[in-house]
């Protein structure tokens, strides 16, 4: 990423296979684990923000990060939660709104929907268009 990976040809695809496994990662019982999958993914929103859009969508997925901040184990929420609100405000990608909405209308936990609340919050303030 430093020094100029992002431009790389095959940066982008190694990317969308190291997904999976960060997930795996985020849902990791050891508290550092889960952090430094966070870290990670936080690092590749805010210097890779152009070409994020298709790891956005894997990423932010019922089954990925918006799962990750229903957890009960507070260390991994709060880094998936972290995790979310460093991509939205460097990225835009209208699919992972729609997945956030979507989410948001089926989700019974109190603590996630307050957290997809704040989500909407701020892609509207970041992408008002």
């Amino acid at each position: 990423m430093l020094g100029g990976a992002c431009e790389l040809q095959d940066f982008q695809k190694r990317i969308l296979q190291l997904a999976p496994e960060l997930i795996k990662q985020l849902f990791d019982l050891r508290s550092q684990i889960p952090k430094e999958a966070a870290n990670v993914i936080c690092l590749l929103a805010r210097k890779n923000y152009q070409n994020m859009k298709k790891i956005t969508e894997i990423l932010i997925s019922k089954t990925a990060l918006l799962k990750v901040i229903s957890s009960a184990t507070r260390v991994i929420a709060d880094n998936g939660h972290r995790s979310v609100c460093t991509i939205l405000s460097h990225v835009y990608n209208k699919k992972v709104i729609q997945n956030i909405a979507e989410e948001l209308h089926y989700c019974k936990n109190q603590k996630a929907i307050i957290r997809m609340s704040e989500y909407i919050l701020i892609i509207v303030t970041k992408f008002p268009e």
